[in-house]
């Protein structure tokens, strides 16, 4: 972001970073700086000022008049000069001279000077509002309506043209401002060569369903949970709803929070399923009688944190214990694609107990968590931290009981669901993948913030999906996380999106959190 001088005469207009032009008011000698994402910032006195808006949606506003610089901080903080003349001041986390500053900013940070009181309020959930001489200016955190500003003249400014509220709230945090850098991607090479094998599956149920995520077998009867909300029962090419954890229509992804949204669903020991719904929580499933039980409600804060996105889950032999990764705390699964760009740590690996219903935290500040699978010793679970590219082990029994290490970094694509081999090992789902040689858009993305939030300041999550790359890769990898050998389809052109592999009975169930239909590949055949 660019700073600009007041100038002697005349108006000075200084565009967004992203083509949004900002305009004073005043005849002369005034400056403005609107922020880089779509805030305007309008100074309200007749000469000799200059104001900076900050970049994550907070106005600030002088109440001198004449000689005054002020700067609001980048992370929600205002600070206000209680200086009559030639003062300038920098609001940081520590404050200096007569502001006082709450790193917390729980309450709100808030200071008077002769003309009135300021008042900021982290969550800013109903506005941020600066009171002096010459008016009002209230700026919403939201951005919702817009930002407003009554000084003399009522200016209104609407942000626009039309931002999604997640894409906005995406934009007003400060967690977008965190960079990470991946190692260089593994090269394509040996076991990791392309090839076209997954061209080979054939595709069942086109057509009939969409988003089948996850996939269980009881006997030879399968399931698995679609986009629109239903758990469903696949038998002799008949599909049957066997449960529903919502309600209402389920016709787009802005549906999901009312109609829920399956995700990954295991078979139990008893004859039953477990089931997570991103939405919704834990819940355990009778097929035949239709029969479903609540075991863990999303709406249950867990150690003072909710659950948002519920995703994958994997169950003890005896079926008492579940883990299961709840992937932000913030996203919810409609917004993957924001919580994939944004790449905070506030996923957690969960464990919860069916006897005593219990649960408890076993790893925090996992970036995007997703898949899990137990050992056949039941001795660690393997947890997908997706946005890093690798697969994090966690011990939950014997000796290594409470410890964590790494069971396979730097992997070739951005790991989904995990599920056991029959060779003793692990297969592990991928949509996209980070080519090398070749370009990495979310390697490139890394280590570059503000081009994510300019990306979902102009284009939606559909749209952005339209640049992802449709390349499957399924990948084994040996029980000491060793890669065995993959499976591509290099355009997605007969597998698409693919989440999970699960194999049963000499074949490969190839599930989809986004294809209207599941592959089957016989392991034979390649």
């Amino acid at each position: 972001m660019a700073v600009e001088p007041s100038q002697p005469t005349g108006t000075s207009l200084l565009g967004s970073a992203f083509g949004m032009a900002v305009e004073p008011l005043q005849p002369t000698e005034t400056s403005l700086l609107g922020s880089a994402f779509g805030m305007a910032v309008e100074p309200s006195q007749p000469t000799g000022t200059s104001l900076l808006g900050s970049a994550f949606g907070m106005a600030v506003e002088p109440s001198q008049p004449t000689g005054t610089s002020l700067l609001g901080s980048a992370f929600g903080m205002a600070v206000e000069l209680s200086q009559p003349t030639g003062t300038s001041l920098l609001g940081s986390a520590f404050g200096s001279g007569t502001v006082p500053a709450n790193r917390d900013l729980s309450p709100g940070l808030s200071f008077q000077n002769g003309s009135g009181t300021v008042t900021a309020n982290r969550d800013l959930s109903p506005g941020l509002s600066f009171q002096n001489g010459s008016g009002t200016v209230t700026a919403n955190r939201d951005l919702s309506p817009g930002l407003s500003f009554r000084n003399g003249t009522l200016k209104n400014r609407k942000i626009g043209p039309k931002i999604q509220s997640r894409s906005r709230s995406l934009l007003r945090d400060r967690a977008w401002c965190v960079s990470h850098s991946f190692k260089e991607p593994p090269l394509l090479l040996g076991v990791l060569h392309p090839n076209t094998k997954l061209r080979q599956a054939e595709r069942l149920f086109e057509n009939q369903l969409i988003g089948p995520e996850s996939i269980a077998h009881i006997g030879d009867v399968m399931f698995t949970g679609t986009a629109d909300g239903r758990v469903v029962k696949l038998e002799n090419g008949e599909i049957e709803t066997i449960a529903r954890f919502g309600s209402g229509p389920c016709k787009t992804r802005d549906d999901e929070p009312v109609c829920g949204r399956p995700l990954g669903i295991r078979a139990g020991p008893n004859g039953t399923l477990f089931v997570a719904d991103a939405y919704k929580g834990l819940f355990e499933v009778n097929p035949w009688k239709r029969e479903v039980k609540l075991l863990l409600s999303s709406e249950t804060p867990i150690e003072g944190k909710k659950m948002s996105f519920v995703n994958d889950l994997t169950v003890t032999q005896d079926g008492r214990k579940i883990y299961f990764t709840d992937s932000s705390s913030k996203w919810q699964r409609r917004d993957y694609l924001l919580l994939v760009m944004e790449g905070t740590d506030d996923g957690r690996l969960l464990e919860y107990d069916t006897v005593t219903r219990e649960v408890k935290v076993l790893l925090d500040q996992l970036r995007f968590p997703n898949g899990v699978q137990l050992s056949p010793a039941e001795d660690f679970v393997l947890v997908a931290e997706t946005t890093m590219a690798r697969i994090r082990r966690v011990y939950v029994s014997g000796l290594m009981k409470g410890g964590a290490d790494l069971f396979v970094e730097n992997m070739p694509g951005f790991p989904d669901n995990i599920r056991p081999s029959s060779f003793g090992g692990y297969w592990v789902g991928m949509s996209t993948i980070r080519p090398n040689p070749g370009f990495s858009m979310l390697d490139f993305l890394s280590e570059r913030p503000w081009i994510k939030r300019m990306i979902f300041k102009l284009f939606s999550q559909e749209t952005v999906m339209k640049f992802v790359p449709r390349y499957s890769l399924v990948l084994e990898l040996s029980d000491s996380g060793a890669f065995r050998r993959s499976l591509h389809d290099p355009d997605g052109l007969v597998a698409a999106y693919v989440s999970e592999v699960h194999e049963h009975d000499g074949h490969l169930y190839l599930g989809s959190f986004r294809s209207p239909f599941l592959c089957r590949l016989s392991l034979q055949a390649v």
